[in-house]
């Protein structure tokens, strides 16, 4: 059984001859506003109308014997798939979609029968919507948006050539003429590494010939654009400067290439390059005139960027002047707050410390004041701008107290009364060595670019040094800034001389304090940690009683405190003993019982006289429900520890001997479990020796019930009220030396 053949459809004649017919037939097609192609049962091209032509970037004869995917690469296949399925059914495929961003198409399919009905051709028709002129639109009016939104001139080239890939090309790059005539590649972007990486082989290895004939540079002599919809062999060839040239070209696979020039103003200041590769798609005319388009749109974007900049180069001028008068303004009232810090009190650290605090607002982002004693330097005051970098500073510049080898800025200062300036230090104190760790790093993090070194005179002696340093690029001390600052000093010199014989008395203690105890509490994951120390006499800052918090070798957090009989220096120097003894010892030894043991053997070996020490040491091991403590005590009072609920535990598993007094200590460990909201009290005896008016101890029980109270309220809190009820009838001189530690796990 065969199927019938449908009757054709009838058709109005064109009347007259067939000439009319071929007339009309040659008319529509070439002239239609349309895409037309007839393909035979082999899905090959027999011909081509001129408009779908051009959209194709490829002339008309050039299809003919030709197959979709020969001409127009992957983007044939659909139209090789849409042409099978007519073929296969015989039955017309409608409005499938083209694509050819920024505009839009669709092509319709149709089988083309002979008189008695049998497919001999199918026939193609390809329309432009009507949105497509609207999607150029739409395209431009992004790109204006996009250029629009940065007066940075890199940024806006770098934003053209992200806006073309893909919508107009496979890769793109944009050049630009150097104020000293050199041709430079400011802005690329592209679909494919390979070619990329091939673009910048090319630029590097061989550079750009600003007398090429055509190309970039011709545009950029002032040439029109160029519009390649086909690149043979031959024009390579003409191109290339020789066979590696060539061979650079090839590998790059362009297949059609647009270069319009970037103008404003009258003048031609660079070239935007619009490359296919691998989609295969050939330029026409309506690229062209789009590239266009955009490029002027670009230029705009680049001028006003240009004019903008120059705006804003006019705009810092005028702060640099308006900024130098408010300088020479605010001069005078510098200098003059600055005498009236230092007339204020014969404190000499605390006066300086305000000082160089107060050059932070005015001439430097870091400020180092040492003076001239028996021993080399002394640290007054750091400031800096960053309080955690100040602590750094702090404990690194400690490390270290002569002004170094005669070379050195610092030592050159000291010796001849005059100031230096010089760029990025290599040390942070005056003679450490370059190649210690700890202080390179520092010197990393601080970033100083530029360091002022001024002598501190008091008549004719130098009688310290005063450091001022800025960071970040460009920041130089002008002359004007040397000659403040040297008035400064000058003040500051005068400050030291007035207060030398107070500073005298109380030189020694403060030397002694900064190294009993942190100068800050380090931050422990999950554990809130609160400390409190008050030491006994007025005007007097060395005590015997320390503590210490750090990691110790394992990575897990060491407490430490302790109790030195007596008060002074000699009490002090045992505190020191003690303090740096648990540090070493607590890096290899993880056993309380057996750092206090190490402990012990230290103050016997070293103590001037017959003084002792009670300590209590405590490791702490963080874990995911909480914190394991393993402690032990020393002659120490029992550490407290206050639960969640409010119960008060007194630990005395753990308590041992007096430290320094016999060879053979019994020392134990005890450990305690701590959740969340669970916090652990340690203190000196201080605190539960503190006498009321009436004569009687503050006493252990009391402490106990305080503690009970505590319950829920932060390790800051507990330690200050701790701290407020020891000292409630002794708030100035209390009777002996206090010291609080609170650990609590978060809860």
């Amino acid at each position: 059984m065969t199927t019938p053949v449908p009757p054709m459809p009838a058709r109005a004649m064109v009347p007259g001859p067939p000439e009319r017919w071929a007339a009309l037939f040659e008319t529509v097609l070439w002239t239609a506003p349309v895409g037309i192609a007839v393909f035979d049962l082999e899905l090959r091209y027999l011909l081509v109308n001129d408009r779908l032509a051009e959209w194709h970037g490829a002339p008309a004869d050039e299809h003919v014997g030709r197959t979709p995917i020969d001409v127009l690469g992957r983007s044939g296949e659909p139209v090789a798939e849409a042409l099978g399925r007519v073929l296969a059914g015989g039955m017309p495929v409608l409005d499938q979609p083209v694509a050819a961003a920024p505009a839009s198409r669709t092509a319709s399919y149709y089988p083309v029968r002979d008189a008695a009905g049998a497919l001999f051709a199918i026939q193609a028709v390809v329309v432009e919507t009507a949105g497509a002129a609207d999607d150029r639109l739409t395209f431009l009016a992004e790109a204006g948006v996009a250029l629009a939104g940065s007066l940075d001139l890199v940024e806006v080239l770098q934003r053209v050539a992200e806006l073309a890939v893909p919508a107009l090309a496979d890769w793109c790059a944009v050049d630009v003429i150097r104020d000293d005539g050199a041709i430079e590649q400011v802005a690329i972007a592209r679909l494919d590494e390979r070619q990329a990486a091939r673009a910048t082989e090319l630029r590097i290895n061989k550079g750009l010939d600003p007398n090429a004939p055509i190309g970039v540079a011709a545009v950029l002599r002032g040439g029109p654009s160029e519009l390649y919809p086909d690149v043979p062999d031959s024009l390579l060839q003409a191109y290339a400067r020789d066979a590696e040239h060539l061979a650079l070209l090839e590998a790059l696979g362009m297949r059609s290439v647009i270069v319009v020039p970037l103008a404003a103003r009258g003048r031609t200041f660079g070239a935007i390059t619009l490359t296919t590769t691998d989609s295969d798609r050939r330029y026409g005319p309506n690229d062209l005139a789009l590239a266009e388009d955009l490029a002027r749109r670009a230029a705009l974007a680049v001028d006003n960027a240009n004019l903008y900049r120059e705006s804003q180069e006019e705009a810092r001028a005028l702060e640099r002047e308006i900024a130098a008068r408010r300088r020479a303004e605010t001069t005078a009232r510098f200098l003059a707050e600055a005498s009236t810090i230092l007339a204020s009190s014969l404190d000499l650290d605390r006066t300086v410390s305000e000082v160089a605090r107060l050059t932070l607002a005015h001439l430097a982002d870091v400020c180092a004041v040492d003076l001239v004693d028996d021993h080399g330097l002394r640290q007054v005051a750091v400031a800096h701008t960053d309080p955690e970098l100040e602590a750094a500073i702090t404990i690194a510049r400690a490390r270290w107290t002569d002004p170094g080898p005669s070379d050195h800025p610092a030592a050159q200062v000291l010796a001849t009364g005059r100031s230096i300036v010089v760029g990025a230090p290599s040390t942070v104190t005056w003679s450490a060595p370059a190649d210690d760790p700890d202080q390179k790093r520092l010197l990393d993090r601080l970033g100083i670019t530029a360091v002022l070194l001024m002598p501190l005179t008091a008549g004719t002696q130098v009688v310290g040094i005063m450091a001022l340093g800025r960071t970040g690029d460009g920041r130089e001390f002008l002359p004007s800034d040397v000659e403040l600052a040297e008035d400064l000093a000058r003040r500051v010199g005068i400050a030291v001389d007035n207060a030398r014989l107070y500073e005298e008395r109380s030189r020694v203690a403060r030397a002694l304090q900064q190294s009993l105890l942190p100068p800050l509490l380090p931050e422990i994951p999950g554990v809130e940690i609160a400390a409190r120390y008050r030491p006994t006499g007025a005007g007097n800052l060395v005590g015997g009683d320390f503590y210490d918090v750090f990691q110790d070798g394992d990575a897990n957090w060491a407490v430490v405190v302790g109790d030195v009989a007596g008060i002074g220096a000699e009490a002090a120097a045992i505190t020191g003993v003690a303090r740096y003894t648990v540090r070493a010892v607590a890096m290899h030894e993880y056993r309380p019982s057996e750092v206090l043991r190490a402990l012990n053997d230290a103050i016997l070996r070293q103590r001037p006289d017959e003084r002792f020490c009670t300590a209590v040491y405590l490791r702490l091991e963080l874990q995911p429900d909480g914190a394991r403590a393993v402690l032990s005590c020393g002659g120490h009072p029992p550490p407290l520890v206050l639960r969640a609920d409010g119960r008060v535990e007194v630990v005395e598993a753990a308590l041992g001997n007096l430290l320094g007094l016999f060879e053979d200590v019994h020392l134990s460990d005890a450990v305690v479990r701590l959740r969340p909201g669970d916090a652990v009290i340690l203190y000196t005896d201080g605190v539960i020796e503190a006498r009321r008016p009436d004569g009687s101890l503050f006493g252990q029980d009391r402490l106990v019930e305080l503690v009970r109270r505590q319950t829920g309220t932060s390790a800051e809190t507990m330690a200050r009220r701790i701290e407020s009820a020891v000292l409630a009838d002794h708030p100035d001189r209390p009777t002996d030396d206090v010291a609080i530690v609170v650990l609590r796990v978060n809860g």
